[in-house]
C-alpha cells in the first residue's frame, strides 16, 4: 500500500493582497473625516499667563473668571498699611511705596515713621537703601525740629507745647524699632539727634524729659549697645532725676492711718488710687506726702509721676483714674 495521505490545515498567515487591502483600509479611515469631536486637551494656567498685556478679546468668553484676573485685581499686589504687615513680601511692597515719599514730608509725620519701622521690625527687614535714605534722614531731621523747637520754648516762659511732646513719644517708638533691627550703629546720626533732643527736652521739663524710668532705663541700655559711652553720663543724671517718690523717713501711720515702712517697697494700690484695701495688714510702706488727688476733670494727680503725655496732647486718657502718670489740672495744662 502506499503511505497515508496527511490532511493540510488551510494557513492563518494573510496572503500579500489581502495585508495590501487592510493598509489601504487603514489609510482611507485616517483620511477620512471623523464623525466624533476629539476632546480638548487640557492646558495648565500659571500666573504668569495672567498678564495685564492680554485684552479681554485674547481669552474665550467661557473663561473660568479666576483665569482672566489680572495682576493688578490680586490681594497680594494692593496697597498694604503698616498695621497690616505680616508677611516679607508685604514689607517689601511697603517699603518701595514709602521710599518714593520726600523727605521733608515724613519728618512731619513721626506716627507714621514709627509704623513703618515697627512693620519692619516685625518681620525682620532691613533695607539700607529704605533706612540710609528715606527713614533715617526723616528721622533725623523729625529729632532735629524737636531740638530747635524746645531750644526756642526754653528761651521764652510758658508750657512745652504739646505737639512736641507727642511727636518725642513717637520718636521713641522709632528708636525702639530701630534697636530692634540692630541698626544703631548703621543710623549713628539719628541716634546723635535722638539724645540731643533728649536733652533740650529733659531742660524744659525739669530734668527728666518727660520720661518715666523705663523710657530712661531702655535709651540708657540702646546707647550703650550702640557704643555711645559719651552719652550715658546724662542718661544717667536722666534716670535719677527720675527716681520717683521719696519712701517715708520714720515708722508709724499716715494721716489716712495706712502705715509707713522705711526702707519697704511703696504700696502700688497706694501709688495708683491713694488708698489701700489691706490697710494697717499691708506690708508696704505708705508715704505721708504721696497722696493722689484728681483733677477737674476727674485725672489722678500724682506729681512725683512724669507727665502724661496723652493728656497733654488730647486733653483727655483712656486710662483715666487707673492710669499711672500726671494730669496736670486744666488750669495748669494752660499755663
Amino acid at each position: 500500500m502506499g503511505a497515508p495521505l496527511r490532511r493540510i490545515r488551510p494557513s492563518r498567515s494573510r496572503s500579500p493582497p489581502e495585508r495590501a487591502k487592510e493598509k489601504s483600509d487603514e489609510g482611507s479611515d485616517r483620511n477620512a473625516p471623523c464623525d466624533v469631536e476629539p476632546a480638548p486637551k487640557e492646558t495648565k494656567a500659571y500666573a504668569w499667563m495672567d498678564s495685564d498685556d492680554e485684552g479681554a478679546g485674547s481669552g474665550s468668553e467661557g473663561a473660568h473668571p479666576s483665569n482672566t484676573r489680572s495682576r493688578s485685581q490680586s490681594p497680594e499686589a494692593s496697597a498694604v498699611s503698616p498695621g497690616e504687615v505680616e508677611t516679607l513680601p508685604q514689607m517689601i511692597r511697603l517699603a518701595e511705596a514709602f521710599g518714593k515719599r520726600k523727605v521733608q514730608e515724613l519728618a512731619e509725620l513721626p506716627a507714621e515713621l514709627g509704623a513703618v519701622c515697627a512693620a519692619a521690625a516685625r518681620v525682620k527687614y532691613y533695607d539700607p537703601g529704605l533706612f540710609t535714605e528715606t527713614l533715617g534722614p526723616a528721622m533725623r531731621k523729625c529729632l532735629q525740629d524737636i531740638e530747635e523747637c524746645m531750644q526756642l520754648v526754653s528761651a521764652h516762659p510758658g508750657p512745652r507745647p504739646s505737639r512736641a511732646g507727642s511727636a518725642f513719644s513717637e520718636a521713641l517708638d522709632v528708636l525702639r524699632a530701630l534697636s530692634q533691627l540692630n541698626a544703631a550703629k548703621a543710623l549713628s546720626a539719628v541716634f546723635t539727634a535722638a539724645i540731643k533732643a533728649i536733652e533740650a527736652y529733659a531742660k524744659k521739663a525739669g530734668g527728666t524729659g518727660g520720661l518715666d524710668k523705663e523710657q530712661i532705663k531702655f535709651l540708657r541700655e540702646l546707647f550703650v549697645a550702640a557704643g555711645r559711652e559719651e552719652d550715658v553720663a546724662f542718661l544717667s543724671e536722666l534716670r535719677a532725676a527720675a527716681g520717683g517718690p521719696q519712701g517715708s523717713v520714720k515708722e508709724g501711720l499716715n494721716s489716712q492711718g495706712l502705715p509707713m515702712r522705711p526702707g519697704a517697697r511703696i504700696c502700688d494700690s497706694f501709688a495708683k488710687s491713694g488708698t489701700c484695701r489691706l490697710a494697717a495688714n499691708c506690708r508696704f510702706d505708705h508715704p505721708e506726702g504721696m497722696k493722689v488727688t484728681f483733677n477737674s476733670e476727674g485725672f489722678p494727680m500724682r506729681p512725683w509721676a512724669a507727665t502724661c503725655p496723652y493728656y497733654m496732647s488730647m486733653g483727655t486718657c483712656d486710662f483715666k483714674r487707673n492710669c499711672k502718670w500726671h494730669h496736670p489740672d486744666k488750669r495748669e495744662r494752660g499755663k
